[in-house]
């Protein structure tokens, strides 16, 4: 550590400040640290306005979120009531019954094929036959 080489700090100083005295350095320095006071008190004040406005917007936002959160809740309870009165959703559950009833019952059939691949009856399960004509079915 001994042989690290040394750098004349004095040599350095008394070349930049050889001309000024004690108090002249005093006077820079305070003039200095008064600037950067300055300039830190005027951005402090900036970033409390800021603060301020940003904390006003999130009220506001938080506010106008709630308000249009209750109007969708209350419009949409009542758009889906609306709908559920509605024919095209009666009609929509109908033709679901139907379709899962006809799908159970291919379903059945498809198994009851495959248990007795030879059955006794051969007949179309989906044609019309005469006595068909006499259950009454809503059309819709």
């Amino acid at each position: 550590m001994s042989d690290l080489w040394r750098l004349d700090v004095k040599g350095l100083l008394n070349l930049c400040w050889s001309n000024l005295t004690n108090s002249t350095r005093v006077w820079i320095c305070r003039k200095d640290l008064e600037l950067a006071i300055d300039s830190t008190c005027v951005e402090l004040r900036d970033l409390r306005d800021s603060w301020r406005r940003l904390e006003d917007e999130v009220l506001s936002l938080t506010k106008g979120a709630e308000i249009l959160q209750f109007e969708l809740k209350a419009k949409g309870d009542k758009i889906i009531a609306d709908y559920k009165k509605s024919r095209g959703f009666q009609s929509g559950l109908e033709m679901m019954g139907q379709v899962t009833y006809e799908f159970r019952y291919r379903v059945a059939l498809e198994r009851f094929r495959a248990k007795y691949p030879d059955p006794f009856a051969k007949e179309d399960p989906f044609a019309e036959w005469p006595e068909d004509a006499n259950v009454r079915m809503e059309a819709s």
